[in-house]
């Protein structure tokens, strides 16, 4: 587990740095999930799942997370199209 706790230090180490040579929050974001999508199927291998079991729930995950991201975005380019946009709502 220490190992683990290791990746998940640098990880972080990691996106600071992309933080601080201008790389999007959007970006860090993405990387932070994809990673604890990662983490998370570890855990549960950890825990006793079987690999196909963990696999399955990672990758439901990640369909979700895909189609969440899609209507948002379909969500964003109707706002701009009918004129609206982020300082809108400050």
């Amino acid at each position: 587990m220490e190992g683990l706790l290791g990746q998940v230090e640098l990880a972080k180490v990691f996106s600071v740095r992309l933080a601080g040579e201008g790389m999007p929050n959007d970006a860090i974001l993405r990387e932070s999930w994809l990673s604890a999508l990662a983490l998370d199927g570890l855990t549960l291998r950890a825990l006793g799942y079987a690999n196909d079991d963990a696999d399955d729930v990672v990758n439901r995950l990640r369909k979700s997370d895909v189609e969440r991201l899609d209507q948002q975005i379909t969500a964003a380019e109707r706002a701009r199209a009918r004129g609206y946009c982020c300082s809108d709502y400050a």
